[in-house]
């Protein structure tokens, strides 16, 4: 499921505004509508704040999946602080 999907996803299932969502993941309300629309790629700062304002909902194997669309090999083990973690990728083809 692509990252932007899920995020939408989280965002009907819990009633939560993108607007209140921008604000406290501190976004502008046009950067997370051209994130979720798929004009805009979701940068790791920006990721790491939605991993924390979800809850581990959205996931960092979640956001390097849609960063490495042909990864064959992905496990990431989470720290409690996002540069805490332990990822290995291998034979990667990164899509730009």
């Amino acid at each position: 499921m692509e990252i932007r999907i899920k995020i939408r996803d989280y965002l009907d299932r819990n009633g939560i505004k993108n607007s209140w969502f921008a604000d406290t993941i501190g976004i502008s309300h046009q950067m997370l509508s051209q994130i979720l629309t798929g004009r805009k790629k979701l940068s790791l700062e920006v990721g790491d704040k939605i991993i924390k304002a979800t809850n581990g909902h959205i996931t960092l194997s979640d956001i390097l999946r849609e960063e490495y669309k042909k990864i064959k090999f992905l496990q990431v083990i989470e720290g409690k602080a996002f540069d805490k973690c332990e990822v290995i990728i291998k034979n990667i083809k990164r899509e730009d």
